[in-house]
This record gives structure tokens, C-alpha cells and sequence, in this order.
């Protein structure tokens, strides 16, 4: 009984030590995994940047389209300086174009020009001793208007050219006083034809032996009246003519072979005036 006994605490310390082992197996087993696996390390993806056509919702496994690459910019060529084009000229106009659109305004010259002038289509007012003091109150015969007065007519239809040539009979007033009025003639024409050019014609000299004989008419008179009525042109609207170069001699007065009183040109020498205005308004 005492061997039994003795042999069971003999063999009490084993099994407990026995115990204890198995029961520390496990914490070693899990100690000894841990110390064999390497350590865990985070995986970090590379971030992906964002463009306006990427898949935010991540569905379907989609990835986003790669941003769009600009395509590469031609080089600008410096512009071409611009060359203007050459103006193409015009055709002159005929003189029956030309004459269809006047109005020639006008004394004993004037009338001359309607009679022998061969000035198809033109109108004329005109008469003999007409003046700038009473161009306006006066009554004319106009082809195609019947008896009218200047106001009339202008009212009655647009001119594109309007010829007016006034100042041999207005010699015999102060040439201040007779510019003047002239001035308001031609004020109240351009009112009435805003539209229409304007040519002031020179007075025709008168030839060398009337000039030397009249203390009224003559060159130097004639002269003074035109240079005031050339001062109201401003080249423009508003020109002058002056178609003295073609008549006069080295003298500066009317040739005498083109004159029989000294102070109108022949029939014949009207069409060379006609043809020179043709010229002038071109």
C-alpha cells in the first residue's frame, strides 16, 4: 500500500509536467507560424490621375480612357501683305450721256451753245440779257417744260450736272454787288439740286479792241468778276470751268478771228466748246 502510494506520487509529476506541455503546444505552434511568415507590406497602387472620361462608378472592370493628346499646332504662316487691285478705268462717258443730265443756266453764250452747240438731250435755260439779278424772276421756253421759271424746272426734275455762266451783263453794276448775288444763286440752286455738280463757267473774254475801247467791257473787269466767281468752287461739288485757254490769244483776249462783234464766237466755234466741256466733265 505504501509502494502503490509512493509510486503514484512518483509518477504525479510527470503527467502534470506532461500536462503543462501539451497545454503550452499551441502558443508555441502559433508563436513559432508567426516568427517563419514575413511581415505583411501594403500594396499601394499607383494612383490613376482623373480625366473627364474616366469611369468614377469603377463598373464592369472598365478602365479609364488615357486623356487626349493635343495634337500638335502647325506654325502660323505671317499673313500676306495685301495688294490692292490695280483700278480698272472707266469708259468715258458719250456726250449725248454726258449732256442728258445737264441743265446749262446762261445769257446770249449760253444760248448760243443750245443753238449751234449740237448738245443732244441737254436743258437749257437761257436768254439774251439774262443776269444773276434776274435769272430767278424770269420766264424761259424749255423744250420739253414749255414757258417756266428757273424755280419751276428745278422743282420738276433732279440734274446731275447744272452749267451756269452769268457775268457779262452784270459788268455794269459794282462787281462786289454782282458776286454777291451771284453767291445767292447759286446758294439757292444748290438747295433746290443737293444732289447735282455744280459748274461755274468763266465769262468769255471779249477780244483785244473792245477791251481797249469799253471802260464796262473789258478783259480787266471780266477778269476781277471771274476770279471772285472761282472763289466760290471748291472742287467738288462745286467747279469751275474756265473755257478761255481755248479762244483766247497770247494776249489773254478773244481771238478776232473767231468773233465778229468782238464779244460772241461764231456758230461754228460752239461745237469746239461743246467738245471741250465733254472733256471737262469726264
Amino acid at each position: 500500500m505504501k509502494r502503490r502510494n509512493h509510486v503514484r506520487r512518483h509518477l504525479r509529476f510527470p503527467i502534470l509536467m506532461l500536462l503543462a506541455l501539451l497545454c503550452s503546444m499551441p502558443a508555441v505552434l502559433a508563436a513559432s507560424r508567426h516568427s517563419t511568415l514575413p511581415p505583411e507590406t501594403a500594396v499601394v497602387e499607383p494612383e490613376v490621375p482623373e480625366t473627364e472620361n474616366q469611369d468614377t462608378a469603377g463598373t464592369g472592370g472598365e478602365t479609364a480612357a488615357p486623356p487626349e493628346q493635343p495634337e500638335p499646332s502647325q506654325p502660323e504662316t505671317p499673313d500676306e501683305p495685301e495688294t490692292a487691285e490695280p483700278e480698272t478705268p472707266q469708259e468715258p462717258l458719250s456726250a449725248e450721256a454726258l449732256f442728258s443730265t445737264c441743265l446749262f443756266i446762261g445769257d446770249s453764250r449760253t444760248v448760243g451753245l443750245m443753238e449751234y452747240g449740237g448738245m443732244n438731250g441737254a436743258t437749257f435755260f437761257s436768254s439774251v440779257g439774262m443776269s444773276a439779278f434776274s435769272v430767278f424772276d424770269t420766264t424761259v421756253k424749255v423744250s420739253g417744260y414749255g414757258e417756266t421759271t428757273l424755280e419751276a424746272l428745278l422743282q420738276s426734275r433732279q440734274f446731275e450736272r447744272i452749267h451756269l455762266m452769268l457775268g457779262i451783263n452784270e459788268l455794269g453794276y459794282d462787281l462786289d454787288a454782282a458776286a454777291k448775288q451771284y453767291a445767292q444763286v447759286l446758294e439757292k440752286i444748290q438747295a433746290l439740286q443737293p444732289e447735282a455738280t455744280i459748274y461755274l463757267g468763266a465769262n468769255l473774254h471779249v477780244d483785244a479792241d473792245r477791251s481797249a475801247r469799253d471802260a464796262t467791257y473789258n478783259n480787266d473787269r471780266l477778269n476781277t468778276l471771274n476770279d471772285k466767281i472761282a472763289a466760290l468752287a471748291d472742287g467738288e461739288h462745286v467747279i469751275y470751268l474756265d473755257v478761255n485757254q481755248l479762244f483766247d490769244d497770247a494776249t489773254g483776249a478773244l481771238r478776232s478771228d473767231l468773233t465778229g462783234d468782238g464779244t460772241h464766237v461764231y456758230g461754228s466755234v460752239y461745237q469746239d466748246w461743246s467738245r471741250w466741256l465733254v472733256d471737262a466733265m469726264q
